[in-house]
């Protein structure tokens, strides 16, 4: 029998990989993050990381959505759309949207004069009705066209 362990490198993991092995006679496949320490002889041991396969068909997707949708106007929110890994209430998770600046202008009392890429993301996903703005939901858009393609990408990972 074979067995894969993911996330073996946690204090579970690696109690798990022992008992698979060696009390069940299990040949034991096991993944763990590139930055993460786990030598055992129990196991055969790969660095993967789901989120990066899901994150290499998220992004594209998004973009994709940004230019159906017509949120194409200087090109800006296109290419601020990045994939970051957080976590979220302690289990690790891709955040995918856009980052950093979007554009400047003259700043009234109080402002500093900037909008960022994520306000002009969150304009277009939600709208602001008291400037007229419509919300198109484009990201939830490229989520729901994407979805069964991330899960196929962290799925090919452990293939």
């Amino acid at each position: 029998m074979k067995a894969l362990v993911i996330g073996a490198a946690g204090f579970v993991g690696g109690h798990l990989i022992r008992h698979l092995a060696c009390e069940c006679g299990f040949s034991v496949y096991a993944t763990k993050l590139a930055h993460e320490s786990l030598e055992t002889p129990d196991a055969e041991i790969y660095n993967l990381d789901i989120l990066d396969a899901e994150a290499k068909v998220m992004e594209p997707a998004i973009r994709r959505s940004i230019a159906a949708e017509r949120l194409i106007r200087s090109g800006k929110l296109y290419k601020s759309i990045q994939s970051r890994k957080v976590k979220s209430a302690g289990v690790p998770a891709i955040r995918i949207g856009p980052t950093g600046e979007h554009h400047r202008y003259q700043p009234s009392k109080g402002k500093n004069g900037i909008v960022t890429a994520g306000y002009v993301g969150y304009a277009g996903e939600y709208g602001i009705a008291s400037r007229g703005i419509k919300g198109r939901q484009w990201l939830k858009k490229a989520i729901d066209k994407s979805q069964n393609q991330a899960f196929e990408a962290a799925e090919a990972v452990y293939d």
